[in-house]
């Protein structure tokens, strides 16, 4: 049940570009602080139900209500709205659709990297 669309790979050779994306039903297992080239994010990582599959996400460590983070614990909490204070370490374990892309690398593993966080319940489309 916590897959939303079903996702086959093609077994023949892709372009190093390809993605494809798809959406699961994801829990939030970790969120950490890292230091990047381009300044602090945040590092989401999520786990599939079966605990078969994970997925990470990026985004920039950002208070302000437009920013993709904001959106991404809204999201999480299932809220329109943010509260006051958000203590993230209260997120985990919480449930939410990820929207992720299967990116194939080079040594031939495919990593799946979170875009997009929605937490509409199935059939609400």
């Amino acid at each position: 049940m916590g897959i939303i669309y079903r996702v086959t790979i093609p077994e023949r050779e892709k372009p190093k570009s390809w993605r494809l994306v798809a959406c699961w039903r994801v829990q939030l297992t970790a969120i950490e602080l890292e230091k990047t080239e381009t300044g602090k994010r945040l590092k989401w990582v999520f786990q599939t139900r079966d605990k078969q599959h994970t997925i990470v996400g990026y985004t920039e460590y950002s208070t302000h209500y437009k920013s993709e983070c904001a959106k991404w614990v809204r999201a999480v909490m299932n809220k329109n709205c943010l509260p006051k204070q958000v203590d993230l370490e209260q997120l985990i374990g919480n449930e939410v659709n990820c929207w992720f892309h299967i990116v194939p690398q080079e040594d031939g593993t495919k990593q799946l990297v979170a875009h997009d966080l929605d937490n509409y319940k199935v059939g609400r489309w």
